[in-house]
This record gives structure tokens, sequence and C-alpha cells, in this order.
């Protein structure tokens, strides 16, 4: 656990029949809480099963992440709630099951997380060390001793001050009384007795209720979605809010695969090998980056040079494996814009002016990945530029058909004799096959950056284009209009530094696709959101440019494998032509 970060408890209780989705109300969590060290605490009334097994191989992958078990049976009569079993009732032992626990929160297993916990777990719990929203259907605003009752299935708990209350045996007390329980044995009840209204008051956005207040979902971007009620997202398809729930159900096979993918990853490129046949020659490299001689002026994105970045990170692999020697990716940045590696001729190219000769000086036989944005015009008339000259060997990846104008027969023709094609989205990827281009969705080469790893050294939380939270963190964008007029190596310069300023910070909320996938490549705690810092902006997620990286945004599982695949496949391109 990293003992830098903020730990939050939260609890689960449960049966053997519901432990199956509690990974998937664990993905939520971990969505905007990636940032923290979470424990994890399951009260369960069976000793194992195969369901069980698999959350704990599950959880014992996530770094920030540590479950604790705890078995205790139900020995009384129960005849609470019909959608509800007996082993909710355990809830009432907890501060005595969890004796180094002092605060924690609760959560039932059938609600979605959709916020940062940290703010709802330092609340004061108030006199009687429970924190509840209020109930709001008419039949349950009050106790069974006519004070004002909460929800049960999300509570912030003082265990200290329940320990100094006896909670625990308080509520079997009430248990025990026939006049406090007239028949009905439901811990919701019990608890709402005990804290006799006196409970806090948590703040209506922590447990929004299916069907009664579910329209504060278009009040707040941060929430919690509890499906209270009988119809539960697990056990039927047509749920008014299901979608909140599918955004996080995988099956736990695919979520363990995911982390070892990531291992895989780690450890594949750390001593990544090949061997050149040794004629004497210079390999000449090609850096696309995104400048217009036309406008004279260089992209104010600072997406575009992250993407050439992590262009230069996968030259940088096949130059260490020729020459056998290892740079720092500062070393290795400064000594290709110098060109002054023995072996090796790097020309950096124009995305918007590729047919003018002089920025070649003459070179033949230059291997160019062609990533990223294509392409702004070269003059008054809109005209583009991609007359891709003869003296370029391409390598079509992570590319993004962004001008219309580059669908004409004549660029569909050049694009398909450079095939296959890497797209970058959906988008994309569906344009070029509908005109009969071998293409492959490839994802954005800033998924392939591994120079820089999560540290955490300054504990920051940066929302970078996006509304923030809360009062807390700094509001960051990439939109520089000053880069405009800087050189290219200025413009890389900053945009290694914002890259340098992510990892070593606690997490990052962003509407940027080139701030999400390159945190995500370098583990820094992360989320993607609209603008507004909504994660299920319809219009936002159905953007099909962008679609593919909210599902990644919201299932992590197959990012890791795609970043192999990449880096693997491009490095074999390169390779091949500079070998043939």
């Amino acid at each position: 656990m990293n003992e830098k970060l903020n730990t939050i408890h939260i609890c689960f209780s449960s049966d053997r029949a519901l432990v199956k989705y509690i990974h998937i109300v664990l993905n939520s969590i971990l969505q905007k809480n990636s940032h923290h060290n979470l424990e994890i605490h399951y009260i369960h009334d069976f000793e194992d099963c195969r369901d069980l097994r698999r959350l704990k191989e599950y959880v014992s992958k996530l770094k920030n992440v540590r479950l604790h078990n705890y078995i205790k049976k139900w020995n009384y009569s129960y005849s609470g709630l019909q959608h509800v079993t007996a082993a909710t009732m355990l809830r009432l032992f907890i501060p005595d099951l969890l004796l180094n626990v002092d605060k924690l929160i609760y959560l039932d297993i059938d609600l979605i997380v959709n916020t940062d916990l940290l703010p709802m777990f330092r609340m004061n719990c108030g006199p009687k060390g429970i924190a509840l929203k209020n109930s709001i259907m008419k039949s349950s605003q009050l106790s069974k001793i006519k004070t004002r009752s909460g929800n049960a299935g999300v509570m912030v708990m003082d265990l200290k001050t329940l320990r100094a209350l006896k909670f625990t045996k308080k509520c079997m007390d009430i248990l025990k009384n026939p006049s406090l329980n007239k028949g009905t044995h439901h811990d919701q009840h019990i608890i709402n007795i005990f804290c006799e209204g006196q409970h806090a008051k948590l703040h209506e956005k922590y447990n929004i209720f299916s069907g009664q207040d579910d329209h504060l979902t278009k009040t707040y971007n941060n929430f919690i979605f509890h499906f209270a009620g009988s119809k539960k997202p697990y056990l039927c398809n047509d749920h008014k809010y299901g979608y909140l729930w599918n955004a996080y159900r995988t099956d736990i096979s695919t979520e363990i695969n995911a982390q070892d993918s990531k291992k895989n990853y780690d450890q594949k490129f750390q001593d990544f090998s090949f061997e050149l046949p040794s004629d004497g020659g210079t390999i000449n490299l090609g850096i696309i980056v995104a400048k217009n001689n036309f406008k004279k002026y260089c992209s104010t994105n600072l997406g575009d040079y992250i993407q050439t970045l992590a262009t230069i990170n996968i030259y940088k692999k096949i130059v260490e494996s020729t020459n056998k020697t290892k740079y720092t990716f500062v070393q290795f940045l400064n000594l290709c814009q110098k060109n002054s590696i023995k072996g090796f001729n790097f020309i950096f190219i124009n995305r918007d002016n590729l047919s003018e000769p002089s920025q070649y000086k003459n070179c033949h036989d230059i291997i160019t990945i062609m990533n990223g944005w294509w392409m702004h015009p070269k003059d008054d008339m809109g005209n583009i530029d991609f007359n891709i000259p003869s003296n370029i060997t391409p390598i079509f990846t992570s590319f993004h058909l962004g001008n219309k104008k580059l669908v004409s027969q004549k660029n569909l023709s050049t694009l398909s004799s450079f095939g296959p094609i890497g797209c970058r989205d959906h988008y994309t990827l569906n344009l070029l096959q509908s005109h009969g281009i071998e293409s492959y969705y490839s994802g954005c080469i800033s998924s392939t950056i591994d120079f820089l790893q999560w540290q955490n050294k300054k504990g920051q939380i940066y929302y970078v284009d996006a509304k923030k939270d809360m009062n807390r963190g700094s509001s960051k964008t990439h939109r520089h209009v000053d880069l405009k007029d800087k050189p290219i190596k200025e413009c890389l310069s900053r945009a290694y530094f914002y890259l340098k300023m992510y990892s070593e910070s606690m997490f990052v909320q962003t509407s940027r696709l080139h701030a999400f996938i390159p945190c995500m490549a370098m583990g820094v705690p992360c989320a993607l959101v609209s603008p507004k810092g909504d994660s299920f902006d319809k219009n936002f997620m159905s953007n099909p440019r962008i679609s593919s990286y909210v599902k990644m945004n919201l299932k992590k599982s197959s990012f890791f494998k795609s970043k192999y695949s990449l880096t693997k496949k491009v490095l074999n391109f390169i390779i091949e032509k500079i070998t043939y």
C-alpha cells in the first residue's frame, strides 16, 4: 500500500449470492478513488466459495486495495424486506468485528459510486456516530419510534463512537424487544431506532434512490446511485438506470487478466532487443510534428506534442537495442534534436507540408511513424498536402482522419497503398473500411508511453480541461496559445513537463484524450470525463472518435493488452522496413 495516499475504509456485507457483484461496485469506486488506499472489509456468512476466491485474486492484483474478510453467522430469525437477505443484519456487528478500524463507509452491493469518497469519509458523524440520508418515501420517513428515519444502504460510521455507545449490544436489545420490532426484524429499522433521529445528515448526492430522486443524476456530476427497492440491475436488463451498472459490469476473470497484461507489458519491453544487418549504413527516422508553414505556427494543443514524444520513445527502443546503449528519455530527446546519435539520422517533418523538399535534407528511405490528427490546410483555398514523397517509408498507425478533404479518391488510394492503416478511433476505422482500405484499430500511440511512471510525489489533483469536483486541486489546460510562435524544441519540452507533472500527481481528471491515455499508460490514477465533469454525458460517450476510450475509462481491462500489441506491432513494422 502507498503510505503517501489517504486511506479510506469501506465495508460490504452479504451472503454467497451477492459476492459475485462486489467487483463491479469496486470497479466503480476505483474510477474516482484509485488515488486513495482502499481498505475493503467484507463481512459474510459463508466459509468459502469460488466467487470469493476470484474476488480475492482480483483485489490482490490492485496496487492500492486490500481485502479483509470476516465470517459471521446470523443466529436469529429474520423477517425483513423480501428482497434483502438475513446477511444484511451482519451490519449490526461492524463495530465489534472491525476492532482496528475507527471509521468507515458502509455500502450496499446494489449501487454505483461515481464520486471521490474522501470528503464523505471525513464528515462528522454526529453524537450517534452514524451519517445517513433521510428516507424519502412517506412509508419510510419515520422510524418505529416516530423519529426521522434514514436509509442504511450508504452509511458513514464512526466506530469509536459506536463502540463507546455499545451500538451492537443496543441493536441486539432492540431486536429482541417485540414492542419495538412489531414482527419486523430488519437492520435498517433497528439502526434508526438506535439513532433516535439524531443521525448526521448525509448529502443527498451520496445516496440517490432509484425511482425516488433519481433526477438528481442530472443535477450532480458526482454521486452514489443506489438501486433501492426490489428491482436490481444484476437481475434485470431493462432498468432505466441500468447503463450506470453496465458501465462497470465485466467478468472478474477479464479484470484479473487486465492486471496480468500490465505486468506482461512491463516485462516484455524491459529487455527489448533485436539484431540488424551490420552494413554500416545510417538509419533515417522521421518524426511528424504539428507545424504548418502556410500559417507559420505550431499547434497550440499540447496533446499533439505528447503524441510526438510517444513516437520518439518508440524510436528510443530501436536505437538502444541497436547501439546496446541505455538513455534516459530526456537524454534521448536532446540527442534526437541535435541529431548526434551514431548510425541514426532524425528528420522532423511538418505534418501539414509533406511535399516540401527542404525539410528532408536530401535524405532517402526515411522510415516515419505517421500518427495523430490529419490535417490542416496548406493554403487559402483549404487544400491539403497529403502527397507523400518517395523518400518517405510511412508506417500509418494511431491515424485519425480529422479533415474530410482527405476522403478523396487520390488520398484514399494513397492510404490504400500504404495499408494496413492503424486507426486511433473507430470513426476513422469504419470510414476507411467503408472505402475498402485495409485497416485495424490500433488505439492512440500515447498509450505506449512508458518513460515515466506514477510516483505521487506532489499529492496534487489536476483537473485538465474539466470542471473541478470540489475546492481542492488545480485546473490545467492543454490549450497553450503561446506555443504557436515557439520552436518545436520548446513545444516538446512543455509536453514532457506536463507528463512529468501528471506522473507525480495524486489523481488526474480530464476531458483530454492525450492527458487521459498517457496517464493510463504511466499508471497514474485518472478519469476521463466530459468538459463539464460528467462521467456519463451521453453526447460525450457516444462520440465515435472517443467512444472506445470512454469504454476504456470505465472498463480498463483491455488497455495494457492493447498497449503491448501496439508497441510490438509498430516496432515490428520498423524493424521489417530497416531489415529489407
